[in-house]
């Protein structure tokens, strides 16, 4: 899941995350992650069973530098209730540098990037994603960059 991120947005609404260097150390668990949990608060969104969520909503991660050390790490949002409400959170992520220190070949098949949406079913759902899956499918970082490095991924992160 996306908890111990190194800058971790849980239940909040219009937050902005810019401008940040966030490194992933070997071995430790995220980067930057956007939480919805099963919060209750009064006044927010009405109707859900008479229990409402604190919804994560228009949170922006923009203009960071997030550095991962191996391949660990994982950035976006999950939601573990209420997973429509997170799909139409406008949540956003983009313009933001992703520096890898394994070469592309290592950093490309790993899902590093979580998202909701809707799948192709058109039910709620929260996956992984590669980046170009997170550019093409959850819409995101379409202004993203990504630096890679050289080599394999460390024998500790298989």
């Amino acid at each position: 899941w996306l908890w111990s991120g190194q800058i971790q947005i849980q239940n909040s609404r219009n937050t902005i995350v810019r401008n940040n260097t966030v490194v992933v150390g070997e071995g430790y668990a995220n980067g930057i992650c956007i939480i919805q949990q099963n919060r209750n608060c009064a006044g927010c969104l009405p109707g859900h069973s008479g229990a409402s969520p604190m919804p994560a909503v228009n949170n922006t991660v923009t203009n960071n530098v997030m550095v991962f050390d191996d391949c660990h790490g994982t950035n976006g949002e999950v939601a573990d209730n209420f997973i429509a409400d997170i799909v139409a959170s406008n949540n956003t992520f983009d313009h933001n540098t992703y520096v890898h220190r394994v070469g592309k070949a290592a950093a490309a098949p790993l899902t590093q990037f979580s998202w909701c949406a809707n799948n192709s079913t058109g039910a709620p759902v929260c996956e992984g994603y590669t980046l170009e899956q997170f550019q093409t499918v959850a819409k995101q970082e379409t202004h993203g960059t990504v630096i890679y490095g050289s080599g394999p991924c460390p024998p500790s992160a298989n």
